[in-house]
């Protein structure tokens, strides 16, 4: 469950609109996928990292849940510090 208790967001008299963002990240990952992306684009990046069948399902099933609530899901490439 993803909770923000961000609401009336505001810089002096601007106000801006609140979304919260959970960022996953992995060294074997290619590129770089949200879930504000087109299908297109989530297909291309389904292929570059040979996803089956279920991975690209649950990855789909939680972008639409973020949709759905007003959040961002990214999943991206994340580097490994070296020792």
């Amino acid at each position: 469950m993803v909770y923000t208790n961000l609401k009336n967001v505001r810089i002096g008299k601007n106000s801006f609109e609140e979304k919260a963002v959970l960022r996953l990240t992995s060294s074997k990952l290619v590129g770089t996928i949200n879930s504000d992306m087109s299908d297109e684009n989530a297909t291309k990046f389904f292929q570059a990292n040979s996803l089956n069948i279920s991975q690209t399902n649950l990855i789909k099933k939680l972008f639409q849940e973020a949709r759905e609530n007003n959040f961002e899901i990214k999943f991206e490439k994340g580097e490994v510090k070296q020792k």
